[in-house]
């Protein structure tokens, strides 16, 4: 017999037992009678059904004089320790019984120098496979979560960061909070209302007109809204309802008329002359970006200006050259807060804009709001310049956009980007000759 302790995996169908059965003396004894019983374990199969194994009977096969072969069935086992006892029997020979010890172990999986149970490799594979594809799923929602704009500028952000060549579209600030909260309203299934919107000029001209006839300024803003949407026969009929005298109607609905046939001069195209322009000299103007107020920066309300005012930070150019450290120190203003304002006003200082085409906004009289809105066709109409020179007049807009206040983008007209400006010199008219009096 080849030992009798073996112990095995549970994945071998069949375990070969090899013994040798002899008399006293030493002498092998052949066509002996081998029987094997083998005490298997009891399987519980669930809900009180039992697979019942405890005895296994086996007969041994003579391989050659007094040696002899048992194959044991262990596939699928569960892991324990059986007791095999072998009885071997032959004609005028003594019984021989031969007990062996058979360890049955789980199935292993070799890794490197060592076998690791299947049961314990599939445990360490799911506690790392869930937590990284939960880790995994989770990130993806949260990707999936965030809104489209933003997606698109952190592209925009990135291709400008490796100097690559960005094309972009500009989109109102207005809009894409609009976009933003229409998401969250959609969520709770509540329909906004449509949001009408009157330019500013406009409103500075309809809304004291309105005033002066007797309405308060809220409810003159908002009647100069419905003005500004309403059809010119609906405008006559929406200030009659409201008692505006007949006079005051007339001025109102003439000055809306005369604002949007203006609006259409710009879109047309412009008429193609070829006109001898006289030498134009440029002469380099002080930069008003660095000389504005705090308040034109982003996130810097009246109470944060007034904080930095107090350490002597009032204008764009104060708050690019401060230490962050000392403001913190001397003021309620958070650190991080402080520095991210000094970023935008670096980052505004470093913007170049083509002052040919702030020239023809300035005359055309255009906010900064309203030359980030415009189309960049109708740009290259009323300037007249390549859709290239525009493309990259829009990308510093881009970048302006991120680090000005909306206040500012309304308000201020875009001759405060100007760095040079342009003077005509007209070619000298020959002075007349004094007549020589007579002799």
């Amino acid at each position: 017999m080849l030992g009798s302790f073996i112990q095995i995996e549970n994945s071998l169908a069949l375990t070969p037992i090899i013994f040798t059965y002899m008399d006293h003396e030493g002498n092998p004894v052949p066509n002996a009678s081998i029987t094997v019983t083998c005490g298997l374990p009891v399987i519980n199969l669930g809900r009180g059904a039992v697979k019942g194994l405890s005895e296994l009977q086996v007969t041994g096969l003579q391989l050659g004089a007094g040696t002899y072969l048992v194959l044991v069935p262990t596939f699928g086992l569960p892991p324990s320790t059986l007791v095999i006892n072998i009885v071997a029997q032959a004609t005028n020979y003594q019984t021989q019984q031969i007990p062996i010890v058979l360890s049955i172990k789980e199935k292993a999986i070799p890794f490197g120098p060592f076998r690791i149970p299947v049961s314990v490799f599939l445990l360490t594979l799911a506690a790392i496979a869930i937590p990284t594809t939960a880790f995994a799923g989770y990130s993806y929602y949260k990707r999936a979560k965030i809104p489209a704009i933003i997606k698109r500028i952190d592209e925009l952000i990135r291709a400008i960061s490796r100097g690559e060549k960005v094309t972009v579209k500009l989109i109102p600030r207005e809009k894409v909070i609009t976009d933003l909260m229409r998401e969250e309203l959609a969520i709770v299934e509540i329909e906004p209302r449509p949001i009408r919107y009157i330019p500013v000029e406009l409103a500075d001209l309809i809304v004291p007109l309105l005033v002066e006839s007797g309405m308060q300024e809220k409810e003159a803003y908002a009647l100069a809204v419905e003005l500004k949407t309403a059809t010119p026969v609906d405008r006559e009929r929406l200030l009659e309802s409201v008692g505006i005298p007949g006079e005051s109607s007339a001025r109102i609905i003439q000055t809306i008329e005369e604002y949007e046939e203006r609006q259409e001069v710009f879109r047309r195209a412009p008429v193609t002359e070829v006109i001898e322009e006289p030498e134009v000299i440029e002469i380099e103007l002080e930069a008003v970006l660095p000389k504005l107020d705090v308040t034109i920066i982003e996130g810097v309300g009246d109470k944060v200006a007034s904080q930095l005012s107090s350490v002597s930070i009032n204008t764009v150019e104060d708050l690019s050259k401060c230490d962050p450290s000392e403001v913190q120190t001397r003021t309620e203003i958070p650190k991080h807060k402080v520095l991210e304002f000094k970023n935008k006003a670096l980052n505004l200082l470093k913007l170049k804009f083509d002052d040919d085409i702030i020239d023809v906004l300035v005359e055309k009289g255009y906010s900064i709001q309203q030359a980030v809105e415009e189309e960049p066709s109708i740009l290259e109409q009323i300037t007249g310049f390549g859709r290239d020179r525009i493309s990259k007049f829009l990308e510093e807009f881009t970048k302006l956009s991120m680090v000005i206040s909306a206040g500012t983008s309304r308000k201020k007209l875009v001759n405060i980007l100007k760095t040079k400006i342009k003077i005509k010199k007209e070619p000298p008219t020959e002075e007349e000759e004094p007549e020589e009096p007579e002799s």
